[in-house]
């Protein structure tokens, strides 16, 4: 349980597309301190290149757009 779900989940993402998770389903697939599990969930976002945004007994995970380099 640290976060191996979320990891699998936000992968799938493509640019623009975005996933709404209760605090619940957080609660239940990350041990640990509520802190603790908030900066993990930061970490994974920004792993996947995604915008981990809270809302009230929600988060949600926008996928960004990686500009072109070259």
């Amino acid at each position: 349980m640290n976060g191996d779900e979320l990891r699998r989940i936000l992968c799938l993402l493509e640019p623009g597309m975005s996933l709404t998770v209760p605090d619940e389903w957080v609660d239940r697939t990350i041990a640990g301190t509520r802190v603790a599990r908030a900066r993990l969930v930061d970490e994974i976002a920004l792993q996947y290149g995604c915008a981990c945004k809270q809302g009230h007994g929600i988060q949600t995970f926008e996928k960004l757009e990686i500009p072109a380099t070259g």
